[in-house]
């Protein structure tokens, strides 16, 4: 079980890098699939520093509680994702449901779900 978790770990890791970089050096199409309007070279670079970072965060967490089994960085990683979550369903109780707006919190739900479980299998182990 242990070596399962590791290897979702990993996919989820190899998951968020791509989205990170995606934000960081193909920036104008990543985006698009998040409805997302930068407001000239300011607004680029706040969405590359806070999407990239988020995003690229959670995948080097993710990616060396994998690599070390680490319930720690799983944790971090973890937390993360739940801040994440906890500002879409604010979002959600103050604006009401966002069109395309369950595919992310899924996402985002998966993978706490993921680092959940490695934290537990690696306790025993």
């Amino acid at each position: 079980m242990a070596n399962v978790a590791r290897v979702l770990a990993g996919l989820l890791a190899a998951f968020f890098i791509v989205m990170g970089l995606g934000f960081w050096f193909r920036l104008d199409q990543t985006i698009a699939s998040f409805a997302v309007i930068p407001d000239g070279l300011l607004g680029r670079a706040s969405i590359r520093a806070d999407f990239g970072g988020l995003f690229f965060g959670v995948g080097l967490m993710s990616a060396m509680a994998a690599w070390r089994t680490s319930r720690t960085c799983a944790l971090g990683a973890l937390l993360l994702l739940a801040i994440a979550l906890t500002g879409r369903l604010v979002s959600l109780a103050m604006d009401g449901a966002a069109p395309g707006g369950m595919m992310p919190m899924l996402v985002e739900a998966a993978g706490i779900a993921i680092l959940a479980w490695a934290r537990h299998v690696w306790r025993a182990a």
